[in-house]
């Protein structure tokens, strides 16, 4: 592995501040002057390392992506109990410490780009294969161990993308942090027995990594993900915004 260059560490020090800023006052808020201001530095440095406020939020997008990857991707990776290893997954999914580490203004402001702008598109579509891919990868290794059911792993996977970006969106509109622990333990229950075949999870309201002896819950859900159902509609194409553009280099 190359060495970091001291050009690498400024430019993740810039970004820190940048996140910081866009966390508060979102992409409008944000300038090259005022991070400049939160460093203590002359705005003319971070153009040495930045040409644009574009080319700044450019490397922004990677720089929220790399901060999920490592909330939601790394832990598994030393873990080795099959059982250990899901209840983390959850854990790590559903409990709220862990949303907490990538600001949700910041992820979302990001996110709408994604709609106008291809590079970030693809940049996301390029993030959430590589989840999916680790997600699936970690689910047929504990299905072919006997811990999990015969299951399809790559729909089991999106259906935790889809549990885990559908509760940090809720989690905003949520009436209040007591509703939104019971509705997170009791998704973890959920997923918990659709992964499992086990209808057993947390108790209500439970925050804490859990036993799933400990309690039941009140519906029974299916363990197999079939390929085509003649009751469900297909699924509409996604309305994208026009295209406004790529970003210019220079401001």
């Amino acid at each position: 592995m190359s060495p970091v260059t001291i050009a690498e560490i400024r430019r993740q020090e810039i970004m820190e501040h940048f996140y910081t800023i866009v966390s508060q006052e979102g992409f409008s808020g944000v300038s090259l002057a005022k991070v400049a201001a939160r460093m203590g530095v002359n705005p003319s440095l971070l153009l040495h390392y930045f040409s644009s406020k574009d080319e700044m939020i450019g490397e922004f997008v990677d720089f929220i992506i790399r901060r999920y990857e490592k909330v939601y991707i790394e832990i598994l990776k030393d873990v080795k109990d099959p059982e250990r290893k899901i209840k983390l997954l959850l854990d790590r999914i559903f409990a709220r410490d862990w949303a907490d580490l990538v600001n949700d203004r910041a992820f979302y402001e990001c996110y709408a780009l994604a709609l106008s702008h291809p590079e970030v598109r693809e940049r996301f579509r390029k993030f959430y294969g590589k989840f999916r891919e680790m997600l699936k990868r970690e689910l047929d290794s504990l299905s072919r161990d006997g811990f999990l059911p015969a299951l399809d792993p790559g729909r089991a996977a999106e259906l935790l993308i889809v549990l885990l970006e559908g509760k940090d969106f809720y989690a905003n509109i949520a009436e209040s942090e007591e509703s939104l622990t019971e509705t997170r333990a009791y998704l973890r229950s959920v997923a918990y027995s659709i992964l499992t075949g086990n209808c057993s999870g947390p108790g209500k309201g439970q925050e804490e990594p859990y036993n799933p002896s400990d309690s039941k819950i009140d519906v029974m859900v299916q363990t197999s993900f079939p390929e085509k159902s003649e009751e469900i509609p297909p699924k509409k194409q996604a309305r994208v915004l026009p295209d406004s553009g790529r970003w210019n280099k220079k401001d």
